[in-house]
């Protein structure tokens, strides 16, 4: 992609500009760049994010309602939802909630995308607040994968257009093209099979935290608050669990446990209050070299091979969603900053190179500066006032 470099962050898109909206029409009163360079483009409270193998980044905008790709070329442009807010039906039942057929995406009202998935066929699967998982063909075509628009649990074994949704609580695609959705409301996590059949994989629908986390059957389990699933190339589901990291592999849950601080290990019996687990999780995502967290820490954690933990980056954002691409590279969304950000990691096992992240403000505009410690990557200088603080006198050192 070609991208705004600045250190060794790349600023994606938005650049945490404000943007002024008018909510009575949900339209917004400036350009928003679709067409242009990302980098140059305005992006609004962005959250859920996928990479579709080609390298085209999704990002869902929750405000202005819609959902917007970064081609390869680093161009930006809407790919579903008309860019407005349309007029919110009230209620649990949610008359009025459209339930598109073969429109066009971008003729397809949103509300409130949060959650976006890329098949390995190329379709984009949107989950947004009107209890629905909608599917984006390559040919830019939106029907609906689940949900009825009714908020609830039902329809289990029987077809997922049929079955209501509680509150969609993250997406996930296996390479199958099996589609797995996390469902807080309900307490479970369900998959859709590529015949459109719905079942639930994990969870009895109860909250029962003390017998939660592990078990040979899952859907035995108590599974009280299931978000981000996301598969590994094995067809592997990881998804945290009330901010617990939880696998489930051939039917079975096990709990993914630290014992010790780069160490990672996995268990299905019932923890004792002071087992060690990977914890405090509020984002996650896949990649090809492992599973990526994003902490209470504003730290991204990368659980790879030989069971390595490493701590690859520690950032300024607060309020975040994570992506990895096919190249390795790990996309962040700044809820707060209006921006999405991009770095590449160092190899696996490279335990001795910890990026960090630091903010510099210019002339209105917030920027990521990303400061890399390790000989494998070449240094630059950064001639800014930042380079009067601690973290960038550590960036210039060798």
């Amino acid at each position: 992609m070609a991208y705004a470099d600045i250190g060794e962050l790349v600023v994606v898109a938005g650049g945490g500009v404000e943007v002024p909206t008018s909510y009575g029409d949900g339209s917004v009163t400036s350009d928003n760049g679709d067409g242009g360079p990302a980098t140059e483009a305005t992006v609004i409270r962005p959250e859920g994010m996928a990479v579709a193998p080609d390298g085209t980044l999704y990002i869902c905008e929750v405000g202005p309602e819609r959902v917007r790709a970064v081609s390869p070329s680093g161009i930006i442009t809407t790919v579903a939802g008309p860019g407005k807010e349309p007029r919110r039906p009230i209620g649990a039942a949610r008359p009025g909630v459209p339930m598109p057929d073969g429109q066009p995406g971008t003729e397809t009202y949103l509300y409130d995308p949060r959650f976006v998935a890329v098949g390995p066929d190329g379709t984009l699967y949107i989950a947004d607040e009107w209890y629905r998982v909608l599917a984006l063909s390559p040919d830019g075509r939106m029907s609906v994968l689940a949900g009825t628009g009714t908020a609830g649990f039902s329809s289990d074994g029987g077809p997922a257009r049929q079955a209501a949704l509680a509150q969609v609580s993250g997406l996930g695609v296996a390479p199958d093209g099996t589609v797995y959705i996390g469902d807080i409301g309900s307490r479970r996590l369900r998959a859709v099979s590529p015949e459109g059949i719905i079942t639930t994989v994990a969870g009895n629908g109860t909250a029962d935290y003390e017998a939660a986390h592990a078990g040979k059957d899952a859907t035995r389990v108590s599974v009280p608050g299931p978000k981000d699933p996301v598969v590994d190339r094995d067809g592997d589901v990881w998804f945290n669990n009330s901010g617990n990291l939880l696998r489930l592999s051939d039917g079975a849950l096990a709990t993914v446990t630290r014992p010790e601080p780069d160490q990672w290990g996995l268990t299905t019996r019932r923890l004792d209050v002071m087992d060690p687990t990977v914890d405090f999780i509020n984002a996650m995502a896949v990649g090809p070299d492992g599973v990526y967290l994003f902490n209470a820490n504003s730290e991204v954690l990368r659980l790879g091979a030989g069971n390595i933990v490493e701590t690859i980056a520690r950032t300024d954002v607060v309020f975040a969603s994570l992506a990895v691409g096919p190249g390795g590279e790990v996309y962040i969304a700044d809820f707060t900053g209006d921006r999405v950000l991009m770095f590449r990691p160092p190899p696996v096992g490279s335990r001795d190179v910890l990026p960090s992240w630091q903010t510099l403000v210019q002339g209105g505009m917030v920027l990521g500066i990303l400061l890399v410690l390790g000989n494998w990557l070449v240094r630059r200088r950064i001639r800014s006032r930042a380079e009067v603080s601690a973290g960038a006198d550590r960036g210039r050192s060798s």
